[in-house]
């Protein structure tokens, strides 16, 4: 008579939890990565908020051949676009509270004040500015050209040449 031996095909109880040990490993990189890039997404975000605000303050200047001023409040991180002829505010926009404005620079000057006004011409036209926009320990200079409005996202290095 022969006797056929049966073998477990089974796992062991180390073998699983290997496995479970490098899945969560592998998990946690991938989460940790993952806000990395949430992170920077969000910042772009707010970048292209105030790109986008300072362009519509041109267009609006340009379009309804009126003078306008953005306010630019540090502490509260609050933009306000306001008719000048007027005095009166047409928008406004806040930053994400875990962002702020750090400083602004404004052409010739160094420094501004903790609100900043900044005159848009009737043909969409203003100094150029800078923004230092910090979120936690990082941080990023946006600048602005007065006479183009174009903008760019640059070093301090970079805005020092500027200014």
């Amino acid at each position: 008579m022969n006797v056929i031996e049966r073998q477990n095909s089974a796992f062991s109880l180390i073998e699983l939890l290997v496995v479970l040990v490098l899945l969560a490993i592998v998990s946690g990189i991938v989460v940790f990565s993952m806000s990395g890039r949430a992170n920077r997404a969000k910042l772009e975000d707010q970048v292209n908020a105030i790109q986008y605000f300072d362009a519509m303050t041109r267009v609006r200047a340009k379009h309804n051949e009126q003078d306008f001023a953005l306010l630019i409040d540090q502490r509260l991180g609050l933009f306000k676009r306001v008719i000048k002829s007027k005095t009166e505010l047409e928008t406004q926009w806040q930053l994400n509270h875990n962002y702020k404005i750090e400083k602004v620079r404004v052409w010739p000057k160094q420094e501004s004040p903790d609100v900043v006004e900044l005159q848009f011409s009737k043909a969409g036209y203003s100094p150029t500015y800078a923004l230092k926009l910090t979120q936690s320990d990082k941080s990023h200079w946006l600048l602005f050209v007065g006479l183009t409005g174009e903008s760019n996202v640059m070093d301090e290095a970079s805005v020092d040449r500027v200014f």
